[in-house]
């Protein structure tokens, strides 16, 4: 059996903020899911120039883990696209 490459956590925040940008996934209404509308608002990265490295996170005394929930989910939805059944825009 192929053993898969894991991702890190930038890949998978960076694969979600192509897929919000092109569209190819709907974050829910603020009134549906405010918590997560707050959260992709506040959402921040930090660029190391020494390193070159960008940090992912949210700022002090907020939270991120609806959207790193959500990045985790996209993140599934595409590596597992031939495992199980995924609902797309309320259909099986």
């Amino acid at each position: 059996m192929k053993k898969k490459k894991s991702k890190t956590k930038n890949e998978i925040i960076e694969g979600l903020i192509l897929d919000v940008n092109e569209m190819s996934i709907q974050i829910p209404s603020k009134t549906l899911f405010t918590a997560l509308q707050t959260e992709m608002e506040t959402f921040t990265y930090e660029y190391n120039p020494k390193t070159r490295s960008v940090k992912y996170g949210h700022p002090n005394g907020l939270h991120d883990d609806t959207v790193l929930s959500l990045a985790i989910c996209n993140y599934n939805r595409k590596t597992n696209k031939s495992l199980g059944t995924y609902a797309i825009m309320g259909k099986r």
